[in-house]
């Protein structure tokens, strides 16, 4: 009697794991969303601005201020802390990760001073807080530096 053939592993089901190309891929998306949304709010709020006078608010325009200065200045923090970070990270999804959060922090600033705009209808403190958003593209990249 002749002895069985061996027996031989079954291909695996399992699809090949993604490369660091494709899991950042998506991150892009992400940003330029972030970036548009933003975007997208001032210009709402310009053409807002074009058509009637500020509706009064109990808001007062220091402590609105204020509120972008000090997100403003998380995230800046936020900013440097991640971008150390990086430098210790292995692996795009925890890159990612880290990436999403530093440019949050930056959209919330941006976002507080369109909240300041749309108040007082004083663009200032938006491209303040835009500016701490594309600053958040800077300093943490979606790709890491070679």
């Amino acid at each position: 009697m002749p002895a069985p053939p061996p027996r031989q592993a079954p291909p695996s089901s399992e699809p090949p794991a993604p490369t660091e190309a494709e899991l950042l891929r998506p991150l892009g998306l992400v940003r330029i969303a972030l970036l548009l949304g933003v975007l997208m709010f001032g210009a709402v709020i310009w053409w807002n601005s074009r058509q009637a006078p500020p509706a009064p608010t109990t808001l007062t325009p220091t402590a609105l201020r204020g509120l972008v200065l000090g997100l403003a200045v998380v995230a800046l923090i936020t900013m440097i802390g991640v971008r150390v970070m990086l430098g210790r990270v292995r692996g795009a999804r925890r890159r990612g990760t880290l990436c999403i959060v530093a440019w949050a922090a930056g959209e919330a600033a941006a976002l507080a001073g369109g909240v300041y705009y749309f108040a007082f209808h004083d663009p200032q403190w938006y491209v303040v807080g835009l500016f701490v958003l594309i600053t958040s593209f800077v300093v943490v990249p979606l790709r890491p530096a070679s």
